[in-house]
């Protein structure tokens, strides 16, 4: 699909068919929405699939393009739309979890202090640390509108 018109009539950038394992998880279509720079956060989507025997748990995020990644869980069921900041991101065995993406289940990764704007076709550096799998670098492509 890339190079296809988007709504918004330029092209869609869409990530790359990079995708990494560590333990039993897999990380896959790891893209940012253009802009920061302005004190806006940046937000990041992915999808983890966690194909492993046991439950993992995303507890940190890191960039050098950003001062600070803020990990938002979703909420709990009953509690609306308040998400909970620094609690980390559940990965249930056996489970999809789809992080950013307007879904409920997976939570929030937002970029905040981006150090220069990013701009479409732009790729960057994130690393993911696990409370069990451990840590992990992949590449985010920065798309063409919010992920």
């Amino acid at each position: 699909m890339s190079g296809d018109a988007s709504a918004a009539g330029g092209p869609r950038i869409e990530a790359q068919a990079v995708e990494m394992r560590i333990a039993g998880l897999r990380l896959l279509d790891a893209v940012a929405a253009p802009g920061g720079g302005t004190g806006i956060p940046v937000p990041v989507s992915m999808t983890i699939i966690n194909r492993g025997p046991s439950p993992d748990r995303l507890v940190q995020a890191s960039s050098p393009v950003a001062a600070r990644i803020e990990i938002q869980a979703a909420p709990h069921p009953g509690q609306g739309v308040a998400r909970r900041s620094g609690s980390g991101i559940d990965v249930p065995s056996g489970r999809t979890v789809t992080i950013g993406g307007g879904g409920p289940q997976g939570g929030r990764l937002l970029l905040t202090g981006v150090r220069k704007p990013l701009v479409p076709g732009q790729t960057f550096p994130l690393a993911l640390t696990f409370a069990h799998a451990g840590r992990v670098e992949l590449t985010v492509v920065v798309g063409a509108g919010t992920p």
